[in-house]
């Protein structure tokens, strides 16, 4: 049986299938900041954060291609009763929120 019909198949999954390891940080990237993958196949973005205190996070978001920041401000947790949030609890950005690994997201406050 040959399976060379699969190759081209095999090559546009891996393709598509998005990014799990963080490029090179751009020089003018703070070093403080963790690399969060993108959802569907886009790149990532590098963020900062810092508690406000309750359930509100002051985030920074810098481009994981050329450095430029993205977006600063407050965000809240939603979908999640966590006291505190790790880098490694951080699963995406979709341009509008982060979404956790354990369920929930943080979300721009309004």
């Amino acid at each position: 049986m040959r399976l060379y019909p699969l190759i081209p198949v095999a090559v546009l999954f891996l393709a598509c299938s998005g990014q799990t390891e963080a490029p090179p940080r751009p020089l003018v990237v703070p070093q403080d900041t963790h690399w969060v993958a993108g959802k569907e196949a886009q790149g990532g973005v590098f963020l900062r954060m810092r508690t406000s205190g309750g359930l509100d996070w002051r985030i920074e978001v810098w481009s994981d291609l050329d450095g430029h920041k993205i977006t600063e401000g407050r965000f809240q947790l939603k979908g999640a009763a966590l006291g505190e949030i790790k880098p490694e609890d951080l699963e995406s950005w979709d341009g509008e929120q982060i979404t956790l690994r354990g369920g929930g997201a943080l979300e721009r406050a309004r």
